[in-house]
């Protein structure tokens, strides 16, 4: 398990990512509810009334009530 700060996070995200697939990793946050950093099974996940949205900020999916 990792506990690392927000700050050390944004410097090392591959690192993290990556580490995240086999063990735990939390990430810090001054103040805030620490995030906890995990691995999704994309085929298991239902999502209703959400939108999605690609890295560049672009929408591609949006589902409607």
């Amino acid at each position: 398990m990792y506990v690392i700060t927000a700050t050390e996070f944004r410097k090392n995200q591959r690192r993290y990512f990556d580490l995240a697939e086999n063990e735990p990793v939390f990430i810090t946050r001054t103040g805030k509810t620490p995030i906890a950093l995990t691995p999704v099974d994309l085929s298991n996940l239902q999502v209703e009334n959400a939108e999605r949205i690609s890295v560049e900020g672009e929408k591609r999916f949006s589902e409607e009530e």
